[in-house]
């Protein structure tokens, strides 16, 4: 296995995307927060909508992500994993 620093794989991700890495201004719930975090943290589908289910009993795997990419302006669930290790949400 290789060992790769976080910080320099993101900002290499940055770089080739330009303007695309705009840290948006906004507010996530403990949901959005919950949700990236068990991604980022490699959760199974099951787990993630487990994490899902403790805040909202309406909400689906497809409404957060959609949700999370049009609130982070990112183009993938990856991309909005980097953008909120990047604002400090997160620590990975």
């Amino acid at each position: 296995m290789v060992d790769y620093d976080i910080d320099d794989l993101i900002d290499s991700i940055y770089n080739q995307n330009g303007n695309k890495d705009s840290l948006p201004n906004v507010i996530l719930d403990n949901l959005e927060i919950g949700f990236l975090k068990g991604l980022a943290d490699g959760k199974s589908f099951e787990e993630i909508n487990s994490i899902i289910k403790n805040f909202s009993e309406t909400e689906t795997f497809n409404t957060v992500s959609m949700r999370l990419l049009e609130k982070l302006e990112a183009f993938t669930l990856p991309h909005a994993i980097l953008k909120i290790i990047k604002m400090k949400l997160i620590e990975f």
